[in-house]
């Protein structure tokens, strides 16, 4: 006579964790395993960092058995340059430590720029009666890392650009 003793079957479930999820260009991201139950893992880390968007995946395994978890991680275009408005602003470097120059062809229409922090409070704003020239430095070296957006306002127009501060 054969005896079979059946164990208790545990699910596996895969996940993790990834520290950034939007990320420039050679940037690195941490990612954490939080798989319960696996006895091995597979990462696919797709393609290497350029503008765009990638799906991560995790396969957390135990025996037979596997489960799969993906995640998206954004590497937006943040360029040396964006343009809209008829090319109106560059913006250089970008990304930066915090000195940056603003180009503006039309400088003569700007009634203010403004730099905001993604919560929308003003960081630093600069009056019209600032603006004299179409070639404006910033130096905000005290600034914290992150993701800002610098908002032209002209007579007639809001030009919006990012501007990432490493």
């Amino acid at each position: 006579m054969l005896l079979w003793q059946l164990l208790p079957f545990t699910p596996i479930l895969s996940d993790f964790l990834a520290n950034e999820t939007e990320i420039c260009e050679l940037a690195t991201v941490s990612f954490t395993d939080e798989s319960e139950n696996a006895t091995s893992w597979e990462w696919d880390f797709g393609a290497d960092a350029n503008p765009g968007t990638y799906q991560l995946s995790l396969t957390a395994s135990q025996f037979n058995c596997s489960d799969d978890t993906i995640q998206e991680i954004i590497v937006p275009m943040v360029g040396i340059e964006e343009y809209n408005n008829g090319e109106l602003v560059r913006i250089f470097p970008n990304p930066n430590n915090g000195k940056f120059k603003v180009e503006i062809k039309n400088f003569k229409e700007v009634e203010k720029i403004s730099l905001l922090d993604l919560s929308g409070q003003t960081i630093k704003s600069i009056s019209k009666n600032s603006i004299n020239n179409s070639m404006i430095s910033l130096e905000l070296e005290s600034i914290k890392s992150g993701i800002y957006f610098l908002e032209i306002n002209t007579k007639t127009d809001k030009i919006v650009k990012r501007v990432l501060i490493k």
